[in-house]
């Protein structure tokens, strides 16, 4: 049986070998012999594998031929099984047991092979890999010849390489592992990739042209761009991935140069302009399409301006000023009158050129009190930056005082600037103004006379726990008034009670409005208070970088001052949730009485955070102490909400987790008598939690399968995501291992898209135990506010129109849209609303719909 001959491939190229590994751990046991000198590409092309993805999850265990002569027997076997252990010397005998003739020999191979298949290559993913394989000794080159024989049922490859021109003692035996069909043939090609251009027809040059401009192979786009079938278009790239012209899943970079600079410079422009057509007819993000914009010599038409801005936002998002400025630099040349335009430009200037921010603005044509906040903050961000960098020495109370003259003491514009001034030490603070400053309210309005009713008929019911209709209705009438009808305090009171009734869309819309009024009249305590409250709604519902970017403005806006109850609240969760409980429970002991006094609301909420950090401090009496004082404390306010301050529900948890059941038992009843009268998907679903945890068996399954599928209908992602793994855990104490890795993968997926570090770690383990892995996410891992947008977008709305919706900036729903696509791990919006459809298919039937509505 004679050797094929050897196909030829690129040193740098690991397609063909990530190809043959797939083969061989999903199908049969695969082998690669590979022709040529180490120094002429092999190592180059063993090492572009392991840099692969293919090559990175691979187990790779390397092993390299003996002398050239004499090279003792089986020393490529002891090599290989060096450093695995050898329980009573299994091993070492089978190598020393002598083989006279072919049936001891055959007895000797089989049992070496039972030794490496419960050994070395034991692992998933294995590849043995020889160097020098000509140099081995001839009987362990005929020991890989009788393992890939056998191996039909095995998961691994083995990649021999050797010198042609250099025989050795296993050159005869690589032949006859060369002539099995599930043996590759490979010669590493020393030539450049961009010197197979020259074979090429012109079809293929045509292809690979268009290739090069898109910088990747989708078939149905590369067809769209050079007008061809899509089946030339797959034959042709086909026969560019043989010639070795791809590296990895691109053009390799020298020949997408050289067809780049070989391309006519008006037939390149035309291609860039239809490329950008191609990838934004097919919703691409604007960072792929902007770039081929950038190659055109102007921008002629609206699209490619609101294109422009996208992508501005998203490289302002990344961190990358640069090319946002780049971007909006040639937006502002397409229609220099656009005022969004100019103020997105200064903006993004700030970083790079503040004095340069600074012109932008002055010559900024502003006439809408709303554009005058956005000016003064961007003008009070740029000062503060020139004069950090010793390029300005203009005070800023002097900057504020001449924008009062020109403005008018009473324009909203200047609290919003003294803000400004006051808060430019860190780019959390700058960011949240550039935000707030677009939102802000246009005038200032006279106050609804009836908002303060509406506030205390809604607080005063919510907090009994009674009437949830009707207080739900009165909190939505609040959220309905015209801009600034409503005070900063009045919309955080509304904010709560629709957190108690399960409306958090409308709970964030009210929490948006308190954060810019309090910016807009310059109120820092307030503006800390209204931020500490979107943090707790914001990390409740799963948004958990929305939450902390929320939490570290609301320090920066109490710097210099004491912080109040409600930020120390917020900041303390913060630190628990970092594993830094000592910290927390110090920043709330440093809480005055008469501050607790002044606040009983959040005195309650304060106990609890000093409970949750007690426990962590692994202090469970001193936790179930302060969980009880809490209690005593609402039976004396007359506060019955279940779900306001649930002490009862954090001691059934830490008391079951102690195996004191019956204790326990005794405050799950409590919590279910307090949730007959407050019926919302959060209490009913953690009553049925806390019943869970304090029962047994097949009974605590069934009462914690209740409590997922309500509480999946519900915003509190934190305790949907508890438990999950609550049942997981449940399901494989009964033994069902099966449906206990469906709720652990979901709350593993919870937690790894919405940073709860501890839950998640408790559920991946248990998976790992129970034989589970992770699988794709699906729409139930995002926010509120994420699915807000997400259902906007899908529906065909525009970044635009989704934040004229929201009453939130583009850049927001920019920021929103970008963690929709990484947890459900699509890359446009057709596969979002693909994604959202396939989600709600898989939705349990019985599962109850969500329903949050405007009207009461």
């Amino acid at each position: 049986m004679s050797e094929p001959t050897p196909n030829p491939v690129f040193a740098g190229y690991s397609g063909a070998l990530s190809r043959c590994a797939v083969l061989a751990w999903t199908e049969s046991a695969q082998a690669a012999l590979v022709d040529g000198a180490p120094d002429g590409g092999v190592r180059a092309l063993l090492a572009s594998f392991e840099r692969s993805e293919t090559g990175r999850s691979a187990n790779i265990i390397r092993i390299t031929g003996g002398a050239l002569a004499e090279a003792p027997e089986f020393h490529a076997l002891t090599e290989l099984f060096a450093g695995h252990a050898d329980p009573g010397g299994a091993i070492a005998r089978t190598l020393e047991l002598p083989a006279e003739d072919g049936s001891a020999l055959h007895r000797k191979f089989r049992t070496l092979r039972s030794l490496l298949l419960s050994g070395p290559l034991r692992k998933k993913n294995a590849v043995i890999v020889v160097e020098d394989a000509q140099r081995c000794d001839e009987s362990s080159v005929r020991f890989f010849d009788f393992l890939l024989r056998c191996g039909r049922g095995e998961r691994f490859l083995l990649v021999l390489c050797r010198r042609p021109d250099e025989p050795g003692p296993g050159s005869w035996a690589l032949g006859q592992i060369g002539a099995q069909d599930r043996c590759h043939r490979w010669e590493v090609a020393a030539s450049r990739p961009v010197d197979a251009l020259a074979g090429l027809s012109a079809q293929a040059r045509t292809v690979a042209t268009a290739v090069a401009v898109l910088d990747e192979q989708n078939v149905t786009r590369v067809a769209a761009l050079c007008g061809l079938p899509a089946r030339p278009v797959r034959i042709a790239i086909d026969g560019i991935r043989r010639a070795n012209l791809f590296a990895g899943s691109v053009l390799d970079r020298s020949v997408r140069a050289r067809l780049l600079a070989e391309t006519p410079a008006e037939e390149l422009a035309h291609l860039h302009l239809r490329a950008a057509r191609v990838l934004n007819d097919d919703a691409r993000p604007a960072a792929e399409v902007a770039p081929h914009l950038g190659a055109l010599p102007r921008l002629d038409e609206r699209w490619m301006i609101d294109l422009a801005l996208e992508a501005a936002a998203a490289a302002e998002h990344r961190g990358d000023p640069a090319t946002a400025v780049a971007h909006l630099s040639r937006a502002a040349a397409a229609e220099p009158g656009r005022l969004d335009v100019r103020l997105a430009l200064a903006a993004a200037r700030l970083e790079l050129d503040p004095e340069a921010a600074m012109a932008e603005l002055r010559t900024a044509a502003v006439r809408d009190p709303r554009d005058h906040c956005a000016v003064a903050v961007l003008f009070a961000l740029a000062a503060t930056a020139a004069d950090a960098a010793g390029r300005r020495q203009a005070p800023l109370g002097g900057m504020v005082d001449r924008l009062a003259a020109r403005l008018g003491t009473d324009s909203p514009a200047v609290p919003v600037a003294a803000l400004a001034a006051a808060a430019t030490t860190r780019e959390a603070a700058r960011g949240l103004l550039r935000e707030r400053a677009a939102t802000a309210p246009r005038a200032a309005a006279a106050r609804h006379p009836g908002a303060r009713d509406l506030v205390d008929r809604a607080a005063a019911l919510a907090l009994a726990g009674r009437g949830s209709e009707v207080a739900a209705a009165c909190a939505r009438a609040v959220v309905r008034l015209p801009v600034a009808a409503a005070s900063s305090a009045d919309l955080l009171a509304a904010a709560r009670t629709l957190r108690l009734v399960d409306d958090a869309p409308n709970a964030l819309r009210a929490l948006d409005r308190a954060v810019a009024e309090a910016a807009v009249r310059g109120d820092r305590a307030g503006l800390g208070r209204a931020l500490a409250a979107r943090y707790q709604a914001l990390r409740e519902s799963g948004d958990r970088e929305g939450a902390l970017a929320d939490i570290r403005v609301a320090a920066l806006a109490n710097a210099g001052r004491r912080p109040g109850l409600e930020v120390r609240i917020a900041l303390a969760t913060a630190l628990c949730d970092d594993g830094e409980p000592a910290a927390a429970e110090a920043l709330l002991r440093a809480a005055r009485p008469d501050e607790l006094d002044a606040a009983p609301a959040e005195h309650h909420l304060w106990l609890l955070g000093l409970a949750r950090a007690r426990v962590l401090r692994s202090d469970v009496d001193g936790a179930l102490d302060l969980l009880l004082e809490s209690g005593r404390r609402q039976d004396e306010a007359g506060v019955g909400n279940p779900v306001f301050a649930p002490w009862w529900y954090a001691a059934t948890l830490l008391l079951a987790r102690q195996g004191r059941h019956q204790e326990a038992a005794a405050y799950a009843e409590r919590g279910q008598e307090l949730a007959g009268r407050w019926p919302t998907a959060t209490a009913r679903g953690l009553v049925l939690a806390a019943r869970g945890a304090v029962a047994s068996g097949t009974r605590a399954a069934e009462l914690l399968a209740e409590a997922v599928r309500v509480l999946a209908a519900s915003p509190c992602r934190i305790e949907y995501a508890r438990v999950e793994y609550l049942l997981g855990k449940a399901l494989t104490r009964v033994g069902d291992r099966k449906a206990a890795r469906q709720h652990l993968r979901q709350a593993a997926m919870l937690s790894a898209c919405s940073g709860w570090c501890s839950i998640g770690a408790l559920a991946r383990e248990l998976l790992e135990e129970s034989g589970g892995r992770l699988r794709k996410p699906r729409a139930d891992v995002l926010t509120e506010r994420e699915r807000e947008v997400a259902g906007l977008v899908a529906g065909g709305a525009s970044n635009r129109d989704v934040a004229g919706a929201l009453f939130v900036s583009p850049r927001t729903v920019e920021l929103h849209l970008t963690n929709v696509y990484r947890k459900l791990a699509v890359d446009s919006r057709a596969e979002l609303a693909a994604a959202l459809r396939a989600s709600a298919g898989a939705a349990d039937a019985g599962a109850p719909k969500r329903t949050h509505g405007l009207a009461g």
